[in-house]
């Protein structure tokens, strides 16, 4: 695992941010929610299922704090996801197949 002391990451990571302020100035300069301030910051979270970590943060974060989940309950929220998945209308993919599943 990673974390910002890793200078690569860090240097990634702030590019984006400094691609991101350059937008937010260019797009909503009028914004009432100045954005110049805001830093980066590492986000602890548990080193198991991290892929899974990471999908659920951006799919509830609510652009302030961050979402707390059991990790008890990641097993079967990587069941849910992964049926999701499988059963996207525009998976095209024979992973019944790839599974080697008798379905």
């Amino acid at each position: 695992m990673r974390s910002l002391e890793d200078e690569k990451l860090a240097a990634c990571c702030n590019g984006f941010l400094a691609a991101i302020k350059s937008l937010w100035k260019d797009h909503y300069s009028d914004s009432k929610h100045p954005i110049d301030n805001y830093e980066l910051v590492d986000i602890a979270v548990p080193n198991k299922d991290c892929g899974f970590h990471m999908i659920l943060h951006a799919q509830y974060w609510d652009g302030r704090s961050v979402s707390h989940f059991n990790e008890n309950d990641m097993s079967n929220i990587c069941k849910i996801l992964t049926y999701k998945w499988l059963k996207y209308a525009e998976n095209d993919a024979a992973w019944e197949s790839i599974l080697n599943l008798k379905i």
